[in-house]
């Protein structure tokens, strides 16, 4: 059975997507997310024309302690029930550069959700995070599994059959 990415319990999976361009625009998930979730707190490396009720932190750079502070400042004591990153490095041509490099954000980014509580991740919670395939994706897949119940490695459909691009789904965060 593959899983799918809104498999909480209180998420409606059967959600239309609010504009016939979500489905091929850059960025286009926030906006389905953003009706699923109450709240939002959208970290963007580039900026994107501002949306109704999402909390931007622009230009912010995940491994960077002022945008850790704002993540705290944000959330003021609050937990988060899913943590999703489609942030990759800009590409270097170097295929293997680029592996370590979005690996390496991956890796920040977990540990700032199950250790360090920047982004306090819930008990039984869900982490989604896109990486290039490459050779450390099994070490970045057995931190996952030090923390989750299940993980998967998901090829979405609009992703391109050559593409390196793929996510690592981890369902149910333990204690």
């Amino acid at each position: 059975m593959r899983p799918t990415l809104l498999e909480h319990p209180s998420i409606n999976t059967d959600i239309e997507y609010p504009h016939p361009l979500c489905r091929r625009s850059r960025n286009s998930w926030y906006f389905l997310i953003i009706r699923v979730f109450l709240e939002f707190i959208l970290l963007l490396f580039q900026p994107i024309l501002p949306i109704t009720g999402v909390h931007f932190l622009d230009q912010a750079d995940i491994t960077a302690p002022k945008t850790h502070q704002n993540i705290l400042r944000l959330l003021n004591g609050r937990t988060v029930d899913v943590v999703l990153s489609d942030m990759a490095p800009n590409p270097t041509g170097d295929g293997g550069l680029d592996h370590e490099r979005i690996v390496s954000l991956c890796s920040t980014l977990l540990e700032l959700s199950v250790q360090k509580s920047v982004i306090p991740l819930v008990r039984n919670g869900t982490f989604l995070c896109k990486i290039f395939d490459g050779p450390r994706r099994n070490e970045l897949i057995a931190q996952l599994q030090q923390h989750f119940a299940k993980v998967y490695t998901v090829k979405p459909k609009a992703s391109r059959d050559h593409s390196a691009e793929v996510y690592l789904l981890a369902l149910r965060k333990r204690d």
